[in-house]
């Protein structure tokens, strides 16, 4: 969540509670925020549901929780509902379900397809992969050892390369 997000849940629980908010609040706040994994709409509903309920003073571990519960539940048939049609197993249907799943849990994607950035179109400087080529690995026990198997995403030095090729901004970039 942004700042400005934290703000508006602080602003939301202030018209419950007449707290008086500082910097130092919204900087706590933001730090259990993004412990806790929290999604703007879902974090506003928690303060209202807690207020609702309860007369204690409104914490960030209250709303962390009530997110979790609300995570945990099932779905809501109304969102199940809207789920795109189409093939159960087509990728676009796939990609869409797991993008609003993540939407809902608050997820944010780290690190996005080595192919679609092109990753994979030069040499790994680590292990020496030639363009075209997953990043590999050397077993180092058990009968198998030696062999060199494949990775599932390529050695950060291979991305972290091209990333700076494609940027001016630094570490702001994301894929």
């Amino acid at each position: 969540m942004t700042e400005q997000e934290i703000r508006a849940v602080l602003a939301v629980a202030m018209a419950y509670d007449n707290r008086k908010p500082g910097e130092a609040t919204v900087a706590a706040w933001a730090e259990a925020a993004h412990r806790g994994r929290w999604a703007f709409t879902d974090a506003v509903e928690a303060v209202h549901a807690h207020f609702a309920e309860s007369t204690a003073w409104l914490m960030p571990g209250h709303v962390t929780q009530r997110l979790r519960a609300m995570r945990s539940g099932p779905a809501a048939m109304a969102e199940l509902l809207a789920l795109p049609a189409g093939q159960p197993t087509a990728p676009e249907r796939v990609r869409s379900i797991v993008d609003a799943v993540a939407g809902r849990m608050g997820w944010v994607r780290a690190v996005a397809d080595p192919a679609a950035l092109g990753v994979l179109d030069q040499a790994c400087p680590h292990c020496h992969a030639g363009p075209g080529r997953p990043c590999t690995r050397e077993i180092a026990r058990g009968r198998r050892r030696g062999e060199l198997v494949a990775l599932a995403a390529p050695h950060p030095s291979r991305s972290r390369d091209l990333a700076a090729a494609h940027t001016s901004t630094g570490p702001e970039w994301t894929p």
